[in-house]
């Protein structure tokens, strides 16, 4: 493999890494955020990489009993509204 294909490979693999990123970045946060919110509860985004999500919840979630709940229903929005699946 030439070493400038590679690279210029390597650019568009992190720049499509990048975008994905933002754009569940905003989704948790301009979509998920606000409907937590009502409830008392606080989501903050960390990262999305690998299909991985990862999730700080504060206020009232952060003591909340039925989380699990919340997880899966914030799993069936990401699926329904931007069509990708989570582990």
């Amino acid at each position: 493999m030439d070493l400038s294909c590679f690279y210029i490979q390597g650019i568009y693999i992190i720049a499509l890494r990048i975008h994905q990123e933002a754009v569940m970045e905003e989704y948790i946060c301009n979509t998920i955020g606000p409907r937590i919110r009502g409830d008392g509860g606080w989501v903050e985004f960390v990262s999305y990489e690998d299909r991985c999500l990862t999730l700080i919840f504060r206020g009232e979630c952060s003591k909340c009993i039925i989380l699990n709940r919340c997880l899966d229903w914030i799993r069936q929005e990401i699926l329904r509204d931007l069509g990708k699946t989570l582990p």
